[in-house]
């Protein structure tokens, strides 16, 4: 039987233009989009091609041999299930659900049958999502496009290890560089004062405890009174996961507390038997009321920020103080100094003391006398 020749035909539409292949299997015709790079499409018509010739077309038997990306998408989470933080487990979800979007619009064939992506559509589904072209879609920030790269090389990688791929199309995606973080945006002392008279007397000492420990908003909400200690001299919280809590990197750490973090835990004590700040009525705070609150209070007073810059604030202050930055790194829970390194910038008056120190210590080494030997 002679093999079918795969042709290659522009289809122009009003929206976008798609290259369309089109050749026989079995007596069978099949049209199959491929998306709108000429380049690609070039390579899914070889590859296709070869197959025929080869007489491998019929790999695509088999459940796993034939699978789509959303099947082989699901088989991979099912494997981090109980094994990774369920907000880790989100965050992958939703990049997937991005892919997948991509895949569906552009590239069809490759959704339904995930042997058929190529690297480059994957290069395009990285550029696509730092300059979307759906205007109803968020661009990613540098950041989450490398957090997202490494979840679609761990989903190809297992792809390819349980036999859903011969050949992994993620292998050569490379991170993108990213730009520096900048300088830490940080609230005054004179604002955190406009701060406190303005806003609701009930979210002052949550976000004003926030200012003075640097907890994330999720920390401070669940914090509870089981993981404070007030011990004359040794007061500090404890930040660690719980049954119904869990830290963002997923490690444990002790803050110690100043004299207005203590002031403010002794004027919460016997107003919930379990959680230590609470919203009005008594119950868990939900995020969107203390984010709002303080929102709300910012535009009045003529300020820009959020409740993380009050975190912000925190470190800044340590690193004006003179701080070094792996210690306000433990504080902050960074899992990473890089994180951490937009304080550097603050703490620019410590170097310099130090330096100080240094070139006193050579001064009065040289101003010393030498010992004269005694004959």
């Amino acid at each position: 039987m002679a093999t079918s020749r795969v042709t290659l035909r522009l289809i122009k539409r009003k929206k976008q233009s798609l290259y369309q292949l089109d050749y026989s299997v079995d007596g069978r015709r099949v049209r199959q989009t491929v998306g709108p790079n000429k380049r690609d499409a070039e390579l899914v018509r070889a590859k296709i091609q070869s197959d025929l010739l080869l007489g491998r077309f019929q790999i695509g038997t088999s459940a796993k041999a034939s699978a789509s990306l959303a099947a082989a998408t699901e088989a991979f989470l099912k494997t981090k299930k109980n094994r990774i933080k369920s907000t880790s487990l989100t965050r992958y979800r939703n990049y997937f659900a991005r892919l997948q979007s991509f895949f569906t619009y552009l590239f069809p064939p490759a959704a339904k049958n995930i042997r058929l992506i190529q690297p480059g559509y994957l290069e395009d589904f990285i550029e696509n999502a730092i300059n979307p072209q759906d205007p109803r879609e968020t661009p990613w920030s540098e950041a989450t496009v490398n957090d997202g790269i490494r979840a679609v090389k761990a989903l190809f990688k297992y792809a390819e290890e349980q036999g859903y791929l011969d050949r992994n199309p993620a292998k050569s995606l490379k991170a993108i560089r990213e730009r520096s973080r900048g300088k830490a945006d940080f609230f005054s002392d004179d604002d955190l004062a406009r701060i406190w008279t303005t806003i609701d007397p009930h979210w002052v000492d949550p976000l004003k405890f926030i200012a003075e420990t640097g907890l994330r908003k999720g920390e401070l909400i669940s914090l509870t009174w089981d993981r404070v200690n007030l011990t004359p001299g040794q007061e500090q919280i404890t930040v660690e996961s719980t049954d119904d809590f869990e830290t963002k990197t997923g490690n444990s750490r002790s803050i110690p507390l100043t004299t207005t973090a203590i002031k403010i835990i002794e004027g919460r004590r016997g107003k919930h038997a379990t959680l230590v700040f609470t919203s009005k009525e008594s119950k868990e705070i939900h995020p969107d009321k203390i984010y709002h609150a303080l929102k709300e209070t910012l535009g009045k007073i003529g300020l820009q920020g959020d409740v993380h810059k009050l975190r912000h604030t925190y470190a800044s202050r340590l690193a004006m103080k003179g701080v070094d930055l792996l210690s306000i790194k433990t504080l902050l829970g960074h899992t990473d100094l890089k994180t951490t390194q937009i304080y550097a910038h603050l703490s620019s008056g410590h170097l310099r003391d130090a330096v100080r120190t240094l070139e006193n210590a050579t001064e009065d080494t040289e101003a010393k006398p030498a010992k004269v030997p005694v004959g």
